[in-house]
């Protein structure tokens, strides 16, 4: 907490008095001129006893703590401001005001003693963002408006609106086999995941003959197993201006960025977001990589999505294609998360640039866009106009 920064502002209205008052003395005193050295005068008595009203009361104690460090869009999140006398005394009325993002709040409160006055002050998450809340300070300022005394109590404490997202179904199991991957309901002859036993049947592998059951039941009998999988799953969006119709588009296209990821982290998946790097499309330096988005934990990635916006020298989704294609090599699953401006063309060029194999699903999101869903070869294209359309077609778009 800081002690009580000073900051005394003289007014330009203070400022004015100040030169008057010494430009008329000046002028009275030198020409001789005695109502201009009374005014002059006069005014400095003014200009004084108005800067007499930022003297003492200097015996408060203001702190300001967030309840929580972040939310999601549409709720909101209270801050308390407690004010609190350090000596006793009369009480007296104070202004306290907390800035909250580009809003000023006052707060007028009166402490008695050392009881600390709690205010309160809603915080709305209206967006995705940052809002920067404080310093909270306390003023003081004579009743002409000559000067102010601003004391500063607090740091500036930020809130993290995260984006808007809604709960996915299952996205199923992947294609690469693991010791550490899911058991499907597939079954197989050879894998890692024991299941039951059953009669020799020819072709089967004799390696995986039972000879304790065989000796017993006198025919060969032989393991079976389910087939086990494990997904490796990557999440792609586009930071370039170009990529979008408008801001609408690009938040509908965060949401469903943290809504998948959020989903394959539940599941306990392997899970990378990736989206365009920081520089302009003309630089192609021998490291050029797509920026990864923390994915550690569910509420770092989303305190990172709170913060990427737009911008017309980032790379666009075309080049942005390539370049994960050289990272995401191991990935079974790969979902581009796009807006309405890409086509199906763009989508299928892109798409091709991944490894064989891989399972490609386009998400286009365009604000009351007509939900819909297409498959050509080895591409899924998923449209979708509103969030609640992803929560209902995702299970359609994730089958194989």
């Amino acid at each position: 907490m800081l002690r009580g920064t000073i900051r005394s502002v003289t007014t330009p209205l203070g400022g004015a008095g100040v030169v008057g008052a010494i430009g008329a003395t000046v002028i009275g005193v030198a020409v001789g001129w005695d109502e201009f050295a009374v005014g002059g005068t006069m005014l400095a008595v003014l200009v004084m006893s108005s800067a007499g009203f930022l003297v003492g009361r200097g015996d408060l104690v203001v702190t300001l703590a967030l309840a929580e460090s972040s939310t999601s869009v549409g709720r909101s999140v209270a801050a308390a401001v407690d004010v609190s006398r350090a000596r006793r005394g009369a009480p007296a009325r104070t202004v306290v005001e907390v800035p909250v993002g580009a809003d000023l709040v006052e707060l007028r409160v009166k402490p008695s003693g050392a009881d600390a006055h709690r205010g309160t002050v809603e915080i709305p998450a209206r967006r995705r963002g940052v809002v920067r809340v404080g310093p909270a300070r306390t003023l003081r300022a004579d009743p002409i408006g000559l000067f102010r005394r601003e004391l500063v109590w607090t740091d500036v404490h930020e809130l993290r609106v995260h984006p808007e997202t809604v709960a996915l179904p299952g996205m199923g199991t992947g294609l690469v086999r693991d010791l550490e991957g899911e058991a499907s309901r597939d079954l197989t002859a050879d894998d890692l995941s024991f299941h039951a036993l059953r009669d020799y049947r020819a072709g089967d592998d004799r390696r995986h003959i039972h000879w304790k059951s065989t000796a017993r039941t006198g025919s060969l009998t032989v393991r079976q197993f389910e087939e086990t999988r494990r997904s490796r799953v990557a999440v792609v969006f586009s930071r370039a201006t170009e990529d979008f119709a408008d801001d609408e588009e690009f938040e509908l296209v965060v949401s469903a960025v943290a809504s998948i990821a959020s989903c394959a982290l539940r599941e306990g998946r392997d899970v990378t977001v990736l989206t365009s790097p920081d520089g302009s499309p003309s630089h192609r330096g021998p490291r050029r990589r797509p920026r990864v988005v923390p994915t550690s934990g569910r509420v770092r990635m989303l305190d990172v999505l709170s913060e990427v916006g737009t911008g017309d020298d980032l790379i666009p989704l075309e080049q942005l294609a390539a370049l994960v294609g050289s990272v995401a090599r191991e990935v079974t699953t790969v979902f581009v998360v796009t807006g309405t401006i890409a086509g199906m063309r763009e989508l299928r060029s892109w798409s091709s640039e991944l490894p064989a194999g891989t399972q490609t699903i386009a998400v286009r999101c365009g604000p009351e866009e007509r939900p819909g869903l297409h498959r050509t070869n080895a591409l899924t294209v998923l449209t979708i106009g509103y969030l609640d359309d992803l929560r209902r077609s995702f299970a359609r778009a994730v089958a194989e």
